[in-house]
C-alpha cells in the first residue's frame, strides 16, 4: 500500500552566516484514511531563523500553509504529501504517503473494481421463473494475509438462481465453487470472482496482500484518546494507531485486546465506549489485521485518572493468539 514512506531532504548556505536553517523532526502523517476522512497532519519543526514559510502539498494539487491542516481527499489513490520550510538560511522537506481506501459500505473488505469484458450468460430463462439481474456486492477476502491463514472466499450476491460460479486463482487457475477455504501464497494478487444466472453476469476483482508471519517478542502499544462525548478517531490518534499497526501487524503470534473506559461526567456510556472500541477495530481491519486477531472487550474499565480526558481512552494489548 505505500503507506509510511518517508523522504527527506535538506538544504542550506553554503557561506558563513551564522542564522540557522529550519529542521523537521517529525512529520505526522496517518498511513491511511478513507475517501472523506478529515486528515489531520502536524509538523513538528526546529524553526532556526524567522521569518520561516512553512507550505504543505497534498499530491493532489491542494496546498496549505501553517504547522497543521487538514485534507479529505476525494477519490481512491496513494498520494504523496510533501512539507517543505524555508528561510533565509535554507530550506528543509519531508514526505511520506497516505493510502486512501474506498468505503464498502461500511464493510472492512477488500475493494471490488469492476471488469467489463465479461463472458455471456450461461443459461436461458425459463417461464415460470422469472430472470433477475444480479450483481456481486461483496466478498469475504481481506485486503491483507498471512501465508498460512486458510482463507474463507465467499461472496455477496444480488439475484436469484446464479447458475455458475468461478474464482480466478493467482496461478490462473479456476475453481468453480462459491464458497471454500484456501491458502494463499506470499505476495501481492489479484483475484477475480464471476457470478452468473439466466439473463445477466457480473465479475469482480479483488486485491489482497500475503504475507509470512512473523513471531514477536514483547511488545508495547500505546492507548488512544477521544474528545468528551465524541466516539471518533481524529488527529493525533491515527498517528498512535499507525505505530501500534507498525509493531504487530505481520506478528502472526500476535493478537489485541481492546478495552476502554469513559469518563465520569460522559452520558450514555455504554453506547459511547462500544462505539470507540468498535472505531479503533474498524481502523486495524481496514489496514488489513484479520478480524478473528482482535478481541474486544466491552465491558468499561474502571478509571482512577484525575483528569477527566485521561479516562476517554482506549487501549490496545497484545496477547497471544492461542
Amino acid at each position: 500500500f505505500g503507506g509510511g514512506i518517508h523522504v527527506n531532504f535538506r538544504e542550506g548556505k553554503t557561506d558563513n552566516s551564522t542564522g540557522t536553517a529550519p529542521q523537521i523532526r517529525r512529520l505526522r502523517v496517518p498511513k491511511s484514511a478513507f475517501v472523506g476522512d478529515s486528515l489531520h497532519l502536524k509538523a513538528e519543526i526546529r524553526r532556526g531563523a524567522a521569518p520561516l514559510e512553512i507550505l504543505w502539498n497534498f499530491g493532489n494539487g491542494e496546498q496549505a500553509q501553517g504547522e497543521k491542516a487538514s485534507i479529505a481527499y476525494s477519490m481512491v489513490n496513494d498520494y504523496t504529501i510533501t512539507l517543505k520550510v524555508t528561510n533565509e538560511f535554507g530550506a528543509d522537506s519531508s514526505s511520506k504517503v497516505v493510502v486512501i481506501l474506498p468505503r464498502n459500505n461500511g464493510n472492512p473488505i477488500a475493494e471490488v473494481v469492476p471488469d467489463n469484458t465479461l463472458p455471456p450468460p450461461v443459461v436461458e430463462p425459463t417461464p415460470d421463473e422469472p430472470c433477475k439481474d444480479l450483481q456481486i456486492r461483496s466478498t469475504t477476502i481481506p485486503v491483507r494475509a498471512f501465508t498460512t491463514d486458510n482463507l474463507l472466499f465467499d461472496a455477496v450476491i444480488d439475484g436469484k438462481n446464479f447458475t455458475r460460479t468461478t474464482w480466478t486463482m493467482p496461478d490462473g487457475s479456476l475453481i468453480e465453487q462459491k464458497t471454500f477455504n484456501k491458502q494463499l501464497p506470499e505476495g501481492r494478487h489479484t483475484l477475480k470472482f464471476y457470478a452468473s444466472n439466466a439473463c445477466s453476469a457480473d465479475q469482480k476483482a479483488i486485491q489482497i496482500v500475503v504475507v509470512a508471519p512473523k513471531t514477536c517478542g514483547t511488545l508495547t502499544l500505546n492507548p488512544v484518546f477521544f474528545k468528551q462525548q465524541d466516539p471518533l478517531i481524529i488527529g493525533e490518534a491515527y498517528s498512535i494507531l499507525d505505530a501500534n499497526l507498525d509493531a504487530f501487524l505481520d506478528c502472526g503470534n500476535v493478537c489485541i485486546a481492546l478495552k476502554g473506559s469513559n469518563a465520569a461526567s460522559e452520558t450514555e456510556a455504554t453506547n459511547l465506549l462500544n462505539n470507540r472500541l468498535e472505531a479503533v477495530a474498524d481502523f486495524y481491519q481496514f489496514q488489513g489485521v484479520n478480524p478473528n486477531r482482535i478481541k474486544i472487550n466491552r465491558t468499561a474499565e474502571a478509571c482512577t485518572a484525575t483528569n477527566e480526558k485521561d479516562c476517554r481512552k482506549v487501549e490496545s494489548k497484545p496477547v497471544s493468539c492461542q
